[in-house]
């Protein structure tokens, strides 16, 4: 009796093997296919998390910059006039332009030039006293709306305090120029770390500048412009669409004599005009980038 019943167990289980071995198979094979659908999804979502990482790096070319800034102006010398300057009162700046990098893809993933395209700058510049940079060449009887001073030749240095004239310049220009733009820690694990940037650019900008003063031989106030063409170089420091930057800026125009003016007016009537004097700007400026 036990042995027919250790042959039906054996037949049963003989017969229930490929069945067993048939259904590990499946499961197998479901747990295979579970396996690659995870690592497909967790590729597809380290590529977003790439993309986006790319996007937040690269992707804000458009920048607006509000910069606060330092700006002097210097007149040069002319008919025994010697060369004069306005200090820096308060002065601001508003930019808006696009960077487009070049290449696509970052160099060795950190790295894209790119071209700086200004579309709009706006820059006010609000001046001191004026000063004679050097009173030794002042001759008498030339008065450049000014009383007449004379100094000794040893004292060369010696500078003279004007009135205010109440100069204040304005300038609209456009720019274009090339940039440098770094993004150390790319590779980093640390989502913010990743965002830091750094730009390093040149620009060369050009448009017209206009100086509103009050003048001393008459108390008008009066316009002058002319084209002023300028050039920049600057650094900025970003984390995500906001930054921090440093800009050194430097550029002439040739005005109508701003202080003198109506000590031509006669000779204006008789055919001479005023002279045309080169005033150079030298500035520093401070300013908030915003990407978007």
């Amino acid at each position: 009796m036990r042995t027919k019943h250790r042959l039906l167990m054996g037949s049963i289980l003989m017969a229930l093997c490929p069945m067993l071995m048939s259904a590990q198979d499946d499961v197998k094979s479901e747990l295979d296919s579970l396996r690659q659908e995870v690592a497909d999804l967790n590729a597809e979502r380290d590529a977003d998390e790439a993309k986006l990482t790319q996007k937040r790096l690269w992707g804000y070319g458009r920048y607006k910059r509000i910069s606060y800034v330092v700006q002097n102006m210097t007149r040069s010398a002319y008919d025994g006039i010697p060369a004069t300057t306005w200090e820096p009162k308060v002065g601001f700046g508003l930019q808006i332009g696009t960077t487009y990098h070049l290449p696509h893809k970052p160099l060795a993933g950190i790295i894209k030039f790119g071209i700086d395209a200004t579309w709009f700058d706006f820059t006010y510049a609000g001046y001191k006293d004026a000063k004679l940079k050097s009173a030794s060449t002042v001759t008498p009887g030339v008065t450049d709306g000014i009383p007449d001073f004379v100094f000794p030749e040893d004292y060369p240095e010696q500078e003279v305090m004007l009135g205010n004239l109440g100069v204040h310049q304005l300038s609209v220009s456009l720019g274009i120029g090339p940039s440098i733009n770094i993004a150390p820690f790319a590779f980093s694990s640390n989502k913010n770390l990743q965002m830091l940037k750094a730009q390093v650019y040149g620009h060369f900008l050009m448009g017209v500048s206009g100086i509103l003063y009050t003048n001393p031989n008459n108390d008008d106030t009066e316009f002058n412009f002319a084209a002023l063409p300028q050039g920049a170089c600057g650094v900025s420091f970003n984390w995500r669409q906001l930054g921090l930057g440093f800009e050194g800026r430097w550029g002439s125009a040739k005005y109508k004599n701003l202080v003198s003016q109506a000590d031509f007016e006669d000779d204006e009537e008789e055919g001479v005009k005023a002279p045309k004097l080169t005033f150079k700007n030298a500035a520093f400026r401070v300013y908030l980038n915003f990407h978007f």
